[in-house]
């Protein structure tokens, strides 16, 4: 969980600012309703001597997963830095304030092509898919190369 002052830098935006920051991710992608981009990271620790194999990510040394959502100019408004480097991306979005509190994210809720289509999270495959977190396809056999870069 995120301490004070940062808390005070980084904060969910209020519904007025995530439609601002999805009017900018639309002028630049052509994709509406997207507030933010979602994924992890490595910080590289001195782990405990108990528990030291919970600390080794996939690449073979021990860290903490920095999970972080920022905005189209790259900037934070969440992040969580509370699990070894061992947690699946899926695992560390659980356990995060962010999902936990997931129904407070703004909704701005716009009809388009007669659905409605709430403020949304972008993140990678590894992902849950959610009714605010969408995520790209992963690699399908059924999918052609211009299907699957178009």
């Amino acid at each position: 969980m995120v301490q004070s002052p940062i808390k005070q830098l980084i904060q969910v935006p209020n519904e007025e600012e995530a439609l601002e920051l999805a009017r900018r991710f639309e002028a630049i992608s052509r994709i509406p309703k997207i507030m933010g981009l979602i994924d992890g990271t490595h910080i590289p620790v001195l782990p405990p001597r108990d528990g030291y194999k919970d600390f080794v990510n996939r690449k073979g040394w021990p860290s903490y997963v920095l999970q972080g959502v920022v905005d189209d100019k790259g900037c934070f408004w969440n992040i969580s830095c509370k699990m070894p480097g061992s947690a699946h991306d899926a695992t560390v979005l659980r356990q995060s304030e962010l999902f936990q509190k997931a129904h407070l994210l703004p909704k701005g809720v716009k009809n388009i092509e007669g659905e409605e289509v709430r403020l949304l999270v972008v993140g990678d495959p590894a992902y849950p898919l959610l009714d605010w977190l969408i995520k790209g396809y992963t690699n399908s056999p059924n999918l052609t190369p211009e299907q699957e870069s178009g």
